[in-house]
């Protein structure tokens, strides 16, 4: 039992202190039908901190993904999108750690080749609005601006692509674990916290998406879907760190120098709306 608390206690850390998924791809329905979503989602992206303390030389911290390292994100998003007026729609989402909104012209509503222009905003999610009762837990703010275009074609009566090029800007949460002993920190045993730092930088990113939308032949009206998607992205410009802070670290933390550049984050959905395509 314990070791299954602390399972559990784990995933909740890491919905506290993960760096966050890009906003979602757009899923349209045929015929601009709202559609409803649940998505669950992977970073990964390769970073390198160098850091030290008033007591530590300098130590150089690596991961292959951005967040509590091999774990998968314990923070599924709910999702809307529906026609709001002809050729136009409106979508949006909500976990414990982000919420946003996107607004989506269709420049062309053939649901063969569904073709949209996305501006959307993602900002924290209510678990950050109230922050934590650990001082300086969460390093500011963060929110991105995007924009973008997808396409959707159709394959088959069942299969469709989503793929899709933009641009998002705004200050992006980055998650790094700390190993034993190293930067005053300590993993101790049972339910204490991952030591874990956490970063705030501007970013402007160069994004990309490719996926697959499959409709099972079972599924009977309302339309149902299952959609698998790659969101790969590049740093194009970084700025200087707005805020650090180290979880479960005894003392003051400098990050020396911090470096990521690239990642891709790997979404699942289950997503139901409009009418079955027949």
């Amino acid at each position: 039992m314990t070791g299954a608390v602390a399972w559990i206690a784990a995933g909740v850390g890491l919905i506290a202190g993960c760096v966050v998924l890009p906003q979602p791809p757009p899923i349209l329905a045929p015929d601009g039908k709202a559609t409803l979503g649940a998505t669950w989602g992977y970073v990964a992206a390769p970073v390198k901190v160098v850091a030290s303390t008033p007591s530590d030389a300098p130590v150089t911290l690596t991961q292959k993904t951005d967040g509590l390292s091999g774990a998968l994100l314990f923070d599924p998003r709910a999702s809307f999108s529906g026609a709001v007026a002809p050729g136009w729609a409106l979508g949006g989402h909500l976990s414990w750690t982000t919420a946003g909104l996107e607004l989506r012209a269709l420049v062309s509503e053939d649901p063969k080749r569904l073709v949209a222009l996305t501006l959307g905003g993602q900002v924290d999610g209510p678990l950050l609005w109230s922050r934590s009762s650990e001082p300086r837990a969460y390093p500011g703010f963060a929110w991105e601006a995007r924009v973008g275009v997808t396409i959707q074609p159709e394959l088959t009566d069942r299969v469709q692509l989503l793929l899709g090029v933009g641009a998002s800007v705004g200050p992006r949460r980055h998650s790094v674990v700390v190993a034993d002993d190293t930067l005053g920190s300590g993993h101790g045993d049972g339910l204490r916290p991952v030591p874990e730092l956490r970063l705030l930088r501007p970013e402007l990113r160069a994004e990309g998406l490719f996926g697959v939308l499959v409709r099972p032949s079972w599924a009977a009206t309302p339309w149902l879907g299952f959609v698998v998607a790659a969101q790969p992205y590049v740093v194009a410009h970084a700025g200087d760190l707005a805020g650090v802070s180290c979880r479960s670290c005894s003392t003051a933390v400098v990050v020396e120098s911090f470096s990521s550049t690239l990642g891709v984050a790997v979404t699942g959905t289950l997503v139901i709306g409009g009418p079955r395509r027949h």
